[in-house]
């Protein structure tokens, strides 16, 4: 006898528990657990009850073979496919959650932030070596402070200089290899 908190029409159209879900269908409780895993399958209500129709053809499609509701194949792959795209969507959860405390951030941002970084320490190398170049050469040239200060000057300009013509003849080449 069910003893449900539904109207006595209700009663035949849900059951309270996996146990009598497995008796209605004809089957075992541990063919209801492994129902209950696959893809399509009716669920419960809100009140945790089975609705028994909804069931009765979800059986009765798998029963018969039929891909209607569920993939077919081995029941462990299809046990694998459910734990894969949960496992999949507590990820995607984890990962919106952390984006919105600000503990990630797109790829587009960080490819910038990459790339300013990068910059910033070829600029860095390089402001150091034409240093290291320019105390060598002055040095060796016994030139005093104020003419060393010079010459960084201009190394630095002809490094520009010589940047910027390098980027000019890029966008000559890129033009005349696109016509």
């Amino acid at each position: 006898m069910l003893t449900l908190e539904h109207s006595d029409s209700d009663a035949r159209r849900f059951v309270p528990s996996r146990r009598e879900l497995a008796a209605a269908l004809g089957c075992s409780e541990k063919t209801v657990a492994n129902m209950l895993l696959e893809p399509g399958n009716p669920g419960t209500t809100l009140n945790g009850s089975y609705p028994l129709d909804a069931w009765r053809h979800f059986f009765k499609v798998r029963k018969e073979g039929k891909s209607e509701l569920a993939p077919e194949g081995d029941p462990g792959e299809m046990k694998k496919a459910v734990l894969r795209e949960r496992n999949a969507k507590a990820e995607k959860a984890e990962l919106e959650a952390a984006r919105m405390r600000g503990e990630l951030i797109a790829v587009a941002d960080a490819e910038k932030i990459a790339t300013e970084f990068s910059s910033r320490l070829r600029a860095l190398h390089h402001r150091r070596a034409t240093v290291e170049a320019v105390n060598e050469l002055s040095f060796s040239l016994f030139l005093d402070g104020e003419q060393s200060a010079k010459l960084l000057e201009y190394m630095e300009k002809f490094h520009e200089n010589f940047c910027n013509a390098i980027a000019d003849l890029r966008g000559e080449l890129a033009e005349a290899a696109a016509s």
